[in-house]
């Protein structure tokens, strides 16, 4: 019996080409990988905030001017900025156990991040609770502690809502973040990230 190789099909002329082949995948992968993830092009760096939680019930923001409730607040949200500057995006719905449920569902318009903590605004878009103030202005804070575990607990701030505004603007709370302070987090995670 006499067993021939094929020109050009030897084991390891076969490997060189495959290793070839992969290597040269791995770096148009890992260029592109670099080139997204640095706000080049078509992928701006925008500042994201999500998460949500529930606080203890009878409880006081951790402010140098304390605010204190009598109802365990339990809240949900994404807000995202576009990456130019024009505003943001996403759903920010907040409700009391006490009172039965959603209180506000709000349509995300705005977004200002500074280091860990985030002001969050936007016009609600429902409020079973409380109708007459569907069109209105909702504003509120939010604080990432930590990693999920850790010994620092995540907060939420105390809500804001003003009359209707065209464009809800934020900024202004988180200049004042340290005075309103947060309600500590019983359960949940808040992800803020500063981009």
């Amino acid at each position: 019996m006499h067993v021939r190789n094929r020109v050009g099909s030897t084991p390891t002329r076969r490997f060189a080409i495959a290793f070839g082949v992969l290597m040269l995948v791995g770096l148009i992968a890992g260029a592109t990988f670099a080139f997204a993830g640095s706000g080049i092009g078509n992928n701006p760096a925008q500042d994201r905030a999500f998460g949500g939680g529930r606080t203890f019930g009878n409880s006081c923001t951790d402010g140098s001017t304390q605010y204190c409730s009598g109802v365990t607040r339990e809240f949900s949200f994404l807000a995202v900025s576009d990456g130019q500057g024009g505003g943001a995006h996403g759903t920010f719905t907040y409700g009391n156990l006490e009172f039965g449920g959603p209180i506000y569902v709000v349509r995300v318009a705005c977004l200002a991040v500074e280091d860990n903590v985030a002001e969050i605004g936007g016009t609600i878009v429902s409020s079973p609770a409380l109708p007459a103030q569907v069109g209105d202005t909702f504003h509120t804070l939010v604080r990432d502690s930590g990693e999920p575990g850790s010994t620092a607990r995540d907060g939420v701030g105390q809500v804001f809502v003003d009359p209707p505004q065209n464009n809800p603007t934020c900024g202004d709370l988180l200049d004042e973040a340290d005075e309103y302070g947060f309600f500590t987090l019983a359960a949940g995670d808040v992800a803020v990230e500063d981009r």
